[in-house]
C-alpha cells in the first residue's frame, strides 16, 4: 500500500468518522443498492468486510501478523494501520456503522503496473455532501482543500493536497458510499451504476450466492484480470507470463475467516457461460487423492497436481477446449509433422499410459533457469502398457538415427530421451508447453518426465533413498490438511520458491525478499484446490501452513558423475566473473571438473598427478579477480575460473613434494605460499612463483611428514611443523628458527596443534607412540602441562569445540575417536563402524564445531554434535570431507561431497 492510498484512507476515515452523528441519526431511508455491483468489472480482487472491527481485533492476533510486523516492509504500513484502526474503531458510532453495514475495498491494476484501490460502504442512509463539504472545510488540515466536479451529472467531491493534487474523491449515489484516491475509479464505478447492463453489474452473483454469510470477509477473484494483478509485481519482461491465469476459470468467492491459527479461506469457483475455461475440463471429472507426493522429492517448490476420474473424456473434452481457443490447426501440425517424421502418432501411444493423476513439478530452483527444474509425473493405469508403448515411441525415433534420442540406465532405472518437442500438450494442453523432450524414466506405475537429466536423477535418487515429500517432516503436519481428493491442487513450497522472483519478479519484489527471507520462509507451503460437485460449481480452498519457526531439513538438490570416483574433497570456490560459487574436484584419474552451481560440468582437465592437499582461492594479480593455487607432488598450479593456467603456471618443482601447499596473505605484500619436500627442504614462494629470501630453499635435518602450518601470536605470524620422526620446526616469515630449546624424550607420530595463549606465547600439543598428549610451552618459559593419557591411535587434534576458551582433543583413529577435555576426562565417542574410515574433519555450524567422517565401507559420511549425537538427517551418501558454504547467497547452508559411485552431490543442510 502506498503512501498516498494511506493518507487517504486515514483522511476517509476521519470524515466518516466526524460525521457519524449526522447521519447516523438521519433516519431518511432511499432503495438499498449491493455495492459489489458498484465496483469495476476491471477489479482483479474484492473484499467484502462483514464485521470490520472484530475482523481486524482477530488478525492482530494471529502469529503470522505479529511476525509480519518485524519485516521492514511491512512495519511501517502496520503502524498506519494502528493508527486508522485507533481513530476509526474508538468512534462508537463509527463501529455501528460498519457492523451493520457492509465495506468492500477491490483491488485494480492500472496499465502502468500499478495497483489502484476502491472503496464502497453500504449506508442505506441519506446524506447530505453539502454538509461533508463544511466539516471538510473545518476538519481536513492546513494547506488542503474542497473541490466539486460533476460526472454524468453526479457531484464528486475531492480533497486535495497542498498542490492541489487531489488525495481523495468520494461521492453518495443510491446508498452507496463510494471513494478512492484514484478519481477515475470512483468515475467508473458511477458509471457501471447508471449504464452498466444487469449482467456486469452481477459478475460474482453466481458464486456469491453460494459464499457462506455472516463471516468475517469474503473475498472474489475475477480470473481475467488477475493476469494485470501479477504483472505489478514482475519486471515487464515477459508480458504474457499470466495470461493463461486468465483462461483458467471465471470468478471464485471464498470465505474468510481469521483466528489464532491464522487464516482459512473455503469457497466456490465456477467457469465463464461464454467462453470454455480450462477448469471447464474437470467438470465431469471425479476429484483425486494425490499419491504423487509418495514420488517427488521433499525438494519439492512447485506442484500442479490434476486428478481425472475419466482420461477418455478428458481428451475428448480437452479437443473441443482447444477448438475454442482457436489451437486445433497448431495442434493437429504438430502432430502431423511427428508423424511424416517418425511415423507415429504421440498421443495414441501416450493416452493409453494415462491414469487419473498427473502433475507438473518444479524441484527447488538452482539458478534462474527454472525451466531445467520441472518435470511431470504421470500415474499410470498400467505400468506393463506404458514400457511398451515408450519403447515404441523410441524404436520409431531410433529408426531414424536421431542423434538426440538418448537411451541409457541409472540408478539401475532405464532411461530415455525423446526429440520430440514439447508433445506433451497434446495430452494435457498448453499448460505442460514447458516440457521439451524430456528425459523418461518409469518408477513403479508413475512415468517422470523431466527437461534436465539431473533433476530425473535427483527424482530417481529421492525415491529410492525413501527422500520423498510425504516423508518430509515438515510436510507430514500439513499433509492432513490437503488430504481430500481434487481435480486440480497447486502447492507452493515458499522456502525453496525463493530464487523464482529473481527470473520475472520487480526490483521491489526481489528486494524485499531478499531483506526479509526468515519472514517468508515460514510459509512453508501454500495450496489452492478445486474439486468439482454437483452443482456445476468447483469447491475451492486456500490451505497455508505457517511456522512460527522455520528450519530448513537436510537434502540432496542434484548430482553429478565423474568419469570415475573422487580423488579429493570438492571445493567450493568462488567466480569472480559470474559471481556465483563453483564446485571443483579431482577423480582418481587426475582429471580436474568445474560445474556451475546447477549442477552443468564448464570444463575439465587432466593433470599429471594427484592434488595434494587444499586448493586455497587467491587475487594473483590484484586485482579483486579469485583464481584456484594447489600443488601436486611435481607442479604447482595457478588456474581461473575458466581453467585457464595463469601468469607462468604450472611451476615445476625441484623435489617432489610431500604435502600440500600452506597459503600466507601478509599483511603486506604479495601472497606467499610454503610446500615441504621430500629432499629435506621446505620452498617458498610468491604468488608470482618467485622464491623467498629463506626459503630457497630452507634446509632441515629430516623430512617433514606433514603440511607446513601457521599461527599468529600478537603482530607476528610463524609457520611450523614436524618431521617424519617427530621433530617439530618453528619457523618465522623469513625462514629462520624460532627460539624452541624444549628436548623432548619421546616420538611424536602426528601431526603438532598449537593453542596460542597470549600476544607473546603458545602451547604446542602432539600424541606420542605410547598414547600419551605431551604439551610445551613456545616463547615463554619450558614448562608442560601433565601428560594426558589418551590410548593407542594414529591422530590427535587440539580443538576448542564450544569457543569457550578451553582446549578440548579429539584423538583415535580407524573410524573411532573420542573427545577429551584438558584434563584427559572423556566427553563423548564418534564411530563410523569402519576401519577404513578417514581422518575426521570439523565443520562450523550455528557458532559450534561438528566432527565430520567418512566411510568408504559403508559410503556414507558421518556428522556428529560434539556430545556424540548425529547431526539431523545424517548419515547421508558420501566418501570424501566437505566443506560448507553459503552455496546459493541465500543465507542457507550447502555442502558438497562425493561417493564411491563417482557421483558430486550437492546437499542442503539443515
Amino acid at each position: 500500500m502506498n503512501k498516498s492510498l494511506v493518507l487517504g484512507v486515514i483522511i476517509t476515515a476521519s470524515i466518516i468518522g466526524g460525521l457519524i452523528y449526522y447521519f447516523y441519526n438521519t433516519q431518511v431511508s432511499v432503495r438499498e443498492t449491493p455495492a459489489l455491483e458498484a465496483v469495476p468489472d476491471d477489479a482483479a480482487i474484492v473484499f467484502e468486510i462483514n464485521d470490520a472491527s472484530q475482523g481486524w481485533a482477530n488478525l492482530y492476533n494471529t502469529g503470522m501478523w505479529k511476525d509480519l510486523k518485524k519485516s521492514d516492509d511491512f512495519s511501517q504500513f502496520s503502524a498506519k494501520l494502528v493508527s486508522l484502526d485507533s481513530l476509526v474503531f474508538n468512534n462508537t458510532d463509527f463501529r455501528k456503522v460498519l457492523k451493520n453495514y457492509k465495506l468492500f475495498f477491490s483491488i485494480h491494476p492500472s496499465p502502468s503496473g500499478k495497483l489502484q484501490y476502491l472503496f464502497v460502504i453500504e449506508l442505506n442512509k441519506k446524506l447530505d455532501l453539502d454538509y461533508i463539504d463544511k466539516w471538510l472545510k473545518q476538519n481536513a488540515g492546513k494547506g488542503t482543500s474542497v473541490g466539486n466536479r460533476v460526472f454524468n451529472k453526479v457531484k464528486i467531491h475531492e480533497l486535495n493536497d497542498e498542490q492541489k493534487h487531489p488525495v481523495l474523491s468520494f461521492t453518495i449515489y443510491d446508498g452507496l458510499l463510494i471513494f478512492s484516491e484514484t478519481g477515475s475509479l470512483v468515475d467508473d464505478a458511477l458509471r457501471k451504476m447508471i449504464s452498466g447492463t444487469p449482467e456486469q453489474k452481477k459478475i460474482f452473483e453466481p458464486v456469491r450466492t453460494l459464499s457462506t454469510p455472516n463471516v468475517q470477509a469474503n473475498i472474489y477473484l475475477n480470473y481475467g484480470n488477475l493476469p494485470a494483478f501479477f504483472r505489478c509485481f514482475s519486471n515487464k519482461q515477459n508480458p504474457t507470463l499470466f495470461n493463461f491465469i486468465s483462461d483458467f476459470a471465471h470468478t471464485s468467492a471464498l470465505d474468510l475467516r481469521v483466528n489464532q491459527a491464522g487464516i482459512l479461506l473455503t469457497g466456490v469457483t465456477n467457469t465463464s457461460i461464454k467462453k470454455f475455461n480450462y477448469l471447464d475440463l474437470f467438470r465431469q471429472q471425479m476429484p483425486q487423492k494425490n499419491t504423487i507426493t509418495k514420488l517427488v522429492p521433499n525438494s519439492t517448490a512447485f506442484m500442479l497436481h490434476m486428478g481425472i476420474g475419466d482420461p477418455v473424456s478428458f481428451t475428448k473434452d480437452l479437443k473441443e477446449f482447444l477448438s475454442s481457443k482457436g489451437l486445433t490447426n497448431e495442434y493437429r501440425s504438430f502432430s502431423d509433422s511427428l508423424y511424416n517424421l517418425y511415423k507415429i502418432r504421440v498421443e495414441e501411444n501416450l493416452i493409453p499410459v494415462m491414469g487419473n493423476e498427473v502433475a507438473l513439478v518444479m524441484n527447488e530452483n538452482s539458478s534462474a533457469d527454472y525451466t531445467r527444474d520441472i518435470y511431470t509425473v504421470i500415474k499410470s493405469n498400467n505400468k506393463d502398457i506404458a514400457l511398451q508403448n515408450i519403447g515404441n515411441l523410441k524404436r520409431a525415433v531410433a529408426a531414424k538415427s536421431s542423434a538426440d534420442s538418448v537411451s541409457i540406465t541409472y540408478n539401475g532405472i532405464p532411461v530415455t530421451r525423446l526429440p520430440l518437442g514439447n508433445y506433451l500438450k497434446l495430452i494435457y494442453g498448453g499448460i505442460f508447453n514447458e516440457i521439451q523432450s524430456p528425459f523418461i524414466a518409469v518408477l513403479d506405475e508413475y512415468v517422470v518426465m523431466a527437461n534436465n537429466y539431473n533433476t530425473l536423477k535427483q527424482v530417481i535418487d529421492g525415491y529410492k533413498d525413501g527422500q520423498t515429500l510425504i516423508n518430509s517432516e515438515s510436510y507430514k503436519t500439513y499433509a492432513d490438511i490437503n488430504a481430500s481428493p481434487a481435480n486440480v491442487s497447486v502447492m507452493f513450497n515458499i522456502p525453496k520458491c525463493l530464487f523464482l522472483p529473481s527470473v520475472s519478479g520487480s526490483e521491489g519484489i526481489i528486494s524485499s525478499i531478499s531483506r526479509n527471507q526468515s519472514f517468508y520462509k515460514k510459509f512453508e507451503y501454500v495450496t489452492l484446490q478445486y474439486s468439482s460437485t454437483n452443482n456445476k460449481m468447483f469447491y475451492s480452498n486456500i490451505n497455508y501452513k505457517f511456522a512460527q519457526s522455520f528450519t530448513e531439513e537436510t537434502r540432496k538438490l542434484w548430482n553429478v558423475q565423474l568419469d570415475t570416483t573422487p580423488a579429493i574433497k570438492p571445493y567450493v570456490l568462488y567466480d569472480s566473473e559470474t559471481r556465483q560459487y563453483v564446485v571443483l574436484v579431482q577423480d582418481v584419474l587426475n582429471t580436474v571438473y568445474l560445474y556451475e552451481n546447477n549442477g552443468n560440468l564448464r570444463w575439465d582437465k587432466k593433470l599429471e598427478g594427484r592434488i595434494l592437499g587444499d586448493i586455497v582461492e587467491v587475487d594473483a594479480m590484484n586485482n579483486g579477480q579469485r583464481q584456484y593455487l594447489f600443488n601436486t607432488a611435481d607442479y604447482v598450479y595457478l588456474l581461473d575460473a575458466a581453467g585457464r593456467n595463469m601468469l607462468n603456471y604450472p611451476m615445476k618443482l625441484g623435489a617432489k613434494a610431500s604435502a600440500g601447499l600452506t597459503v600466507l596473505k601478509p599483511d603486506t605484500g604479495d601472497i606467499r605460499y610454503y610446500i615441504p619436500c621430500e629432499n629435506q627442504n621446505a620452498y617458498g614462494y610468491s604468488v608470482k612463483g618467485k622464491l623467498l629470501d629463506g626459503w630457497n630453499p630452507r634446509t632441515l635435518e629430516y623430512n617433514v611428514a606433514y603440511r607446513i602450518r601457521t599461527f599468529r601470536m600478537g603482530a607476528k605470524q610463524f609457520l611450523y611443523s614436524s618431521t617424519e620422526r617427530g621433530t617439530v620446526y618453528i619457523w618465522q616469515q623469513k625462514g629462520l628458527r624460532a627460539p624452541f630449546n624444549y628436548k623432548k624424550s619421546t616420538v611424536f607420530t602426528t601431526p603438532y596443534s598449537v593453542k596460542v595463549l597470549d600476544t607473546s606465547s603458545a602451547r604446542l600439543f602432539a600424541l606420542d607412540t605410547n598414547g600419551y598428549i605431551y604439551s610445551y610451552i613456545f616463547g615463554a618459559k619450558a614448562d608442560s602441562l601433565k601428560p594426558v593419557f589418551a590410548g593407542a591411535g594414529t591422530y590427535m587434534e587440539a580443538i576448542d569445540v564450544d569457543f569457550d576458551g578451553h582446549t578440548e582433543f579429539l584423538v583415535g583413529g580407524a573410524g573411532s575417536y573420542r573427545l577429551l577435555s584438558e584434563s584427559g576426562k572423556e566427553i563423548s565417542r564418534f564411530n563410523a563402524d569402519d576401519t577404513a574410515a578417514t581422518e575426521p574433519f570439523f565443520i562450523e555450524l550455528n557458532g559450534k564445531l561438528k566432527i565430520g567422517i567418512a566411510s568408504p565401507a559403508h559410503n556414507k559420511v558421518y556428522l556428529f554434535h560434539s556430545n556424540g549425537t548425529a547431526y539431523s538427517s545424517f548419515p547421508v551418501n558420501g566418501v570424501t570431507s566437505f566443506m560448507t558454504s553459503d552455496f546459493y547467497q541465500n543465507g542457507n547452508r550447502y555442502m558438497v561431497v562425493g561417493d564411491t559411485h563417482g557421483y558430486i552431490n550437492l546437499y542442503l543442510l539443515k
